[in-house]
């Protein structure tokens, strides 16, 4: 992996991708129910906040800057609290991937092929997952720009198409909810939205080639990207359907989308925004089994990784299967409060780390001084 060379760009568009993953189906359809019409205010409150994290993340990533952060944990921790950090993100690793592509596999399932077996449908699903995880991190970076920069353009061309059906009243009355519920909904947003960010930080900073003022700016750019372009699609769902049509459908955006047509000319978008949330999630899954990986190839040095590719790869998808085959469908504490705390997790660990790496670096200063005297 330190051998790779990935522009900032394309680790932006990788961030662009993985933070809106979260938000297909339960994620969307938690926050519509819990904040009603002030789903748009706390979003955007919820946004604010996740540049908390962000500038955690930045902090995180030129730390070491040479080491990604599964070797910066070997390097910062001993004994067993390194052992239980690495364990605990290996299996959050492998979790994250297994939610998120039984979220994909239930959309399909649900709005287009309800009378495919499921073994099929997560077969076919898998074959992109399972190419690219063969690969390394700058090889699904580029897949990344591509694919996020074709979802961009889909997304713009959607919304367009949409203005006219926007009615402002929809969003009264104006935070009528209790403040509980709001604050609920603004951290969920926050940690749904900017905990899959921890991810990227398997990526060493020297394999990304741009210095450190042109790299902030585009991880702060491609952020902001990612969180605006949600706004937008919370707004616009809420402005169309309404709160008490949007409370019934776990794919409000995919209600949305049926009956417009983009241009006047391209009907079916729906299926175009279908693509969209599968590059998404493709990625996103991909990822997560990278760092599963990568947790293992530096902890136990394997030599066989390709078997181990396969072993995960494999585990990862019978897990999704047995999740989907059982029904285990879009409820709060399977698609929102588990990666809820998934997340939340990570938040702390990265606090942990950064935490650590103060102590360590003082420490290293005082024994390099008296070392010179």
């Amino acid at each position: 992996m330190k051998n790779m060379k990935i522009k900032s760009v394309a680790f932006g568009f990788l961030m662009y991708v993985i933070l809106k993953t979260a938000f297909l189906g339960s994620g969307m359809s938690y926050i519509f129910s819990t904040s009603l019409t002030s789903s748009v205010f706390c979003i955007i409150v919820g946004f604010l906040i996740s540049f908390i994290f962000l500038f955690l993340i930045y902090k995180l990533i030129n730390i070491l800057p040479e080491y990604s952060i599964i070797e910066k944990i070997n390097i910062l921790f001993k004994g067993p609290s390194k052992i239980f950090i690495n364990v605990s993100l290996f299996i959050i690793s492998l979790l994250s991937a297994i939610f998120a592509f039984s979220s994909i596999c239930n959309f399909v399932t649900i709005e287009f092929l309800d009378n495919t077996p499921k073994i099929l449908i997560c077969l076919l699903l898998f074959i992109t997952i399972f190419y690219l995880s063969q690969k390394d991190v700058e090889v699904l970076s580029r897949f990344a720009l591509i694919g996020g920069s074709i979802c961009f353009i889909s997304f713009v061309l959607n919304n367009l198409s949409l203005l006219s059906y926007i009615d402002i009243s929809n969003l009264k009355p104006y935070l009528s909810e209790q403040p509980i519920d709001l604050i609920k909904a603004t951290i969920t947003f926050a940690i749904l939205f900017s905990g899959p960010m921890f991810f990227l930080t398997m990526i060493p900073r020297k394999c990304i080639v741009e210095d450190n003022k042109k790299f902030r700016k585009n991880m702060i750019f491609f952020f902001s990207l990612s969180g605006g372009e949600l706004i937008i699609i919370f707004f616009t769902v809420l402005c169309v359907l309404g709160i008490d049509i949007t409370r019934l459908y776990n794919y409000s955006v995919f209600v949305v989308l049926r009956n417009i047509n983009v241009l006047n000319f391209l009907e079916n978008v729906e299926d175009v925004a279908a693509v969209r949330w599968f590059i998404y999630l493709t990625i996103s899954v991909t990822l997560s089994i990278m760092f599963a990986k990568e947790e293992i190839n530096i902890c136990y040095k394997v030599k066989n990784k390709k078997l181990l590719s396969y072993l995960i790869c494999g585990g990862v998808f019978i897990v999704s299967f047995i999740l989907i085959n059982f029904n285990y469908n879009f409820d709060v504490g399977s698609y929102v409060i588990v990666p809820l705390l998934l997340f939340s997790y990570l938040i702390l660990i990265t606090f942990i780390v950064l935490i650590k790496y103060y102590f360590y670096k003082n420490k290293k200063t005082f024994c390099d001084t008296n070392n010179n005297l």
